[in-house]
């Protein structure tokens, strides 16, 4: 049977736009209507069945097979429909075979969504066979805008044209007409039209504006687009205009008319190399940030947007990708080994006059009080692919200063010094702090991040000398440490934690000076040696069986003596 998103669907062929509007036929819509009423005919047919709930439906089995009957009505959306007996009467079941025949289907958007991610609800499923008319809450803000229904899968709301619609191209209190189609909601009825017209005037007015102040300032700048197909004699001049123009004006760097900097002047300053901005306060300005009002960033930031403050300042316009700096091994032509580094920080502690506070790189994550849930915050994260050799497990003595690095592959190094010149002691490697706030835990290391398949693998690794401590938490003073001081490879052990044990292996468990004794649950087991024992003499027997009522004096001391003896030998008493 046709469907209406056949009968009325935009374009002759479905999708592609050059084919031409599609004109619905009078001879395809009577198809569509006859479908709808051989389906009405049907269940009238059988007497017109008609159910609140499925769960009214499901308990009433007393018709024949092939009974056709309506669910409408149902809290769950999804249980209306039109459903067909299974069985005989008296058993079987009710199975759903299609949606409701409504062709034009009522939705409600009560702003239960947000101005670009719209959630509206209907009392029937909503399919690609129907029409579907929604009201608008409030006005779109951004583009594109989605629409899911009855908590479905969000649809991305296209034109009548396949576009997507404009920022403030949804308008409250309109409503919308359309059908849905795969992954879209495609409007028969269209958006504002005069936030497109405000769009395209505002977009043409900035661009003249720009190529104005652009031409005006710039002297002998040869243009080019990214693809350049300039002669020798224009990259020389371009190559000229860069270090300084004839007309003493800084040099400009203009990619292709359509590619000029808008409202602001972006250049070169030959004698420092650096880029500067004569029109805001910040320079190498990109994205959202390219005049000097207040941006997000100074919401959580506060201060980045004083002029005069921030340097390098780009603000993604599409919610994606803020910046991205790259680079590739196979792009250096050099002969012999280089460092390859895709993004570099530095900074320098030189204030002999202000105690200044100094970052070689921050970042600030910020979660708002009403995002998703379901959302995902993390304030730094380093992947690493290796599709070369599996990497073999690295030791302390492998990463020692001035090793080899050639076949590592770490996802981060923490090193202390720069490699140039002597550095004095760092005071660490990393820091857990509390700024306001406190972690849930330190670290973690997930239960299927480390190779264990050998049976073992190091989630820390330290060399001798190297351990952990507890420290008061109102102090200085440590409390408690544990660490290994073991002198060669043939004097070390293993401490296992096992299945309601714990074992040691090759080495002695030494209570040193401080130490008392075992307790079992809180009491005393084993304490200090209780020395003062001297050595019985004559002949030990812990052998023997003795029967208690008959064993003589001379027995009885040979088996104290094998007591004593014992106790000497596992040092629990001694001379």
């Amino acid at each position: 049977m046709a469907t209406a998103a056949t009968v009325f669907r935009d374009y002759e062929t479905d999708g592609v736009p050059s084919s031409g509007a599609k004109k619905p036929k009078k001879s395809e819509i009577r198809q569509l209507l006859g479908g709808y009423e051989a389906i009405i005919n049907a269940f009238l047919s059988n007497g017109g069945l008609i159910f609140a709930s499925k769960a009214s439906l499901d308990a009433s089995l007393n018709y024949a097979a092939n009974t056709m009957a309506w669910v409408l009505g149902d809290a769950t959306v999804a249980n209306n429909g039109i459903y067909r007996k299974i069985g005989g009467s008296g058993t079987g079941s009710w199975t759903r075979v299609s949606d409701l025949p409504f062709s034009f289907i009522i939705a409600s958007d009560v702003g239960a969504g947000t101005a670009n991610a719209i959630q509206a609800m209907t009392s029937v499923p909503v399919s690609g066979s129907a029409l579907v008319w929604t009201n608008i809450f409030r006005v779109n803000t951004g583009s594109p805008v989605t629409v899911s229904f009855n908590g479905g899968t969000a649809l991305t709301i296209k034109t009548n044209t396949g576009n997507n619609v404009a920022a403030g191209g949804l308008v409250a209190g309109m409503i919308l007409l359309g059908i849905v189609s795969g992954s879209t909601f495609r409007l028969i009825s269209d958006q504002a039209s005069s936030a497109v017209l405000a769009a395209c005037e505002v977009a043409r007015m900035a661009a003249e504006a720009a190529q104005a102040a652009a031409e005006a300032t710039v002297s002998e700048t040869v243009r080019y687009d990214i693809v350049q197909t300039k002669s020798a004699a224009q990259k020389l001049q371009a190559r000229t205009n860069i270090a300084a123009s004839s007309s003493g004006n800084d040099a400009q760097f203009l990619a292709g008319t359509s590619r000029y900097p808008t409202t602001i002047n972006q250049r070169v300053d030959s004698a420092s190399w650096l880029a500067a901005n004569t029109v805001s306060g910040k320079n190498l300005v990109v994205g959202a940030a390219a005049l000097d009002g207040l941006t997000w960033v100074n919401d959580i930031m506060p201060g980045t947007d004083g002029v005069g403050v921030v340097t390098a300042y780009a603000i993604s316009t599409n919610g994606k990708y803020g910046s991205v700096d790259a680079v590739r091994a196979s792009d250096n032509v050099a002969g012999t080994p280089q460092n390859i580094i895709a993004h570099t920080a530095v900074c320098r502690v030189d204030n002999a006059t202000v105690a200044h506070r100094v970052w070689a790189k921050y970042t600030h994550a910020w979660w708002d009080a009403g995002a998703h849930v379901d959302s995902f915050l993390l304030g730094e994260e380093n992947s690493l692919h290796n599709e070369g050799a599996a990497a073999a497990m690295k030791t302390p003595w492998d990463l020692r200063g001035g090793s080899s690095n050639n076949g590592q592959t770490a996802n981060l190094r923490l090193t202390a010094g720069t490699g140039n010149v002597a550095s004095n002691r760092a005071t660490c490697a990393l820091q857990i702090t509390a700024n306001n706030a406190k972690y849930a835990s330190g670290v973690i290391v997930a239960s299927d991040a480390i190779d264990t398949t050998s049976g073992y693998a190091d989630a820390f690794a330290m060399s001798t000398n190297h351990g952990v401590a507890w420290y008061s938490p109102s102090s200085a003073d440590r409390m408690w440490r544990i660490f290994c001081n073991v002198t060669s490879v043939s004097a070390g052990g293993s401490l296992i934690f096992g299945d309601g044990l714990v074992e040691l292996f090759n080495g002695d468990l030494d209570l040193k000076t401080g130490g008392r004794f075992y307790k079992y649950q809180g009491v005393k087991v084993v304490g200090a040696r209780d020395t003062g024992w001297t050595a019985m003499t004559g002949t030990t027997n812990k052998a023997t069986a003795y029967d208690t009522a008959s064993i003589t004096l001379p027995q009885l001391a040979g088996r104290v003596m094998a007591l004593q003896a014992a106790l000497t030998t596992h040092g629990l008493i001694g001379a």
